[in-house]
């Protein structure tokens, strides 16, 4: 019963909302392309098989271990299946477009290879080329097959049985019914580009099918996720170019543009917040004096943050000895935080702001 919970929190998860036509327009999106995950399958997911997932090649760290090893712990878990056809699956994702394929070293004549919208995600393209994989042995007539894949993110969701995107289901459906047909499958990971032949070939393969017709696969709508966020902040970032004479644009005017922190406790990370902001105690306090609003004495200029910070001459030298900085962008952008507070600590602002 705990997988048919999950299976109806998934639908509620993943059930796509409207989206108004002109905003679908604006951001080259195709929704006709996307997949109704919406619907229960056919069969009750706690009926499908789950699979043998070999995770035997990922104890071993890629950054530690030479590419002739991981060969020869490939050919020792291979050794452990003597009776079983290998299958490798690959999926690719590039400027050109992205795709899928399977290939069987017993059948090199007869590769499986699929050309799908290149919205898709490079995980969409795994498991795509995993259903291929399993296609594949269905057309067969060996009965025992051992299906490499260098995708460990597909392989873990096969194994944890979470079935949160249709290529996993169909996947499911897929294995379930070769089960049923007597074929006995195992997956197994193996890494990629240490010079395993055939996961080259699948590579390969997968690399060269963008050049083939466009298949008429769906996607889950969470593919259409990065280009709906760029979308979004693109709009935000046109929004956000109309406000110049927000004190807040003059520090970051560009919404992509990280700040660096750096601050050693939470006290200096309040502060360094405020200063961006520009709202202090010594600058803002009068508001709730009812007085007026403070002046440089020695300038004879409003006391604000920016003034402190990048204009009075009567702080210039002490200043010099811990940044310099032409423009309040360029102060929070460049400056380290810690020369900050150093600066402010040593004109005694630092516990007023």
């Amino acid at each position: 019963m705990h997988h048919s919970a999950s299976w109806c929190h998934t639908l509620c998860l993943h059930h796509p909302l409207p989206i108004e036509q002109p905003h679908l327009e604006n951001a080259d999106l195709d929704v006709s392309g996307i997949s109704d995950f919406s619907k229960f399958p056919d069969s009750p997911p706690w009926t499908f098989t789950t699979p043998e997932v070999r995770f035997d090649l990922a104890t071993y760290r890629k950054d530690t271990t030479s590419s002739l090893a991981y060969r020869t712990y490939f050919s020792e878990l291979c050794h452990k299946f003597p009776t079983f056809q290998g299958i490798f699956t690959d999926g690719s994702k590039s400027e050109d477009g992205v795709a899928a394929s399977a290939f069987c070293p017993a059948f090199p004549d007869r590769p499986s290879t699929e050309h799908i919208l290149s919205d898709s995600s490079v995980y969409t393209a795994e498991l795509t080329a995993l259903v291929l994989g399993l296609k594949m042995v269905l057309s067969s007539k060996q009965k025992r097959f051992m299906i490499f894949s260098d995708s460990l993110s597909a392989l873990e969701a096969i194994a944890c049985r979470n079935i949160t995107h249709p290529k996993l289901l169909e996947f499911y459906e897929t294995f379930t019914l070769a089960t049923k047909k007597g074929y006995e499958v195992v997956l197994a990971w193996v890494p990629g580009h240490v010079g395993i032949r055939g996961n080259e070939r699948a590579d390969l393969l997968a690399r060269n099918a963008v050049k083939k017709e466009l298949s008429r696969s769906l996607v889950p709508y969470t593919d259409m996720k990065r280009k709906v966020n760029t979308y979004v902040k693109d709009l935000w970032q046109e929004k956000w170019n109309t406000q110049m004479d927000n004190k807040l644009f003059q520090i970051r005017p560009d919404l992509g543009e990280t700040l660096p922190s750096g601050v050693k406790n939470r006290k200096e990370e309040s502060v360094l917040c405020r200063l961006r902001t520009g709202h202090t105690f010594f600058t803002h306090s009068y508001l709730l004096k009812g007085e007026e609003a403070p002046r440089c004495v020695p300038c004879d200029e409003p006391l604000t943050v920016k003034h402190v910070l990048l204009d009075c001459w009567d702080l210039h030298d002490v200043r010099r000895r811990h940044y310099t900085a032409v423009s309040l962008k360029t102060l929070f952008r460049d400056v380290p935080p810690w020369a900050l507070m150093d600066f402010l600590k040593e004109v005694n602002l630092f516990n007023q702001i």
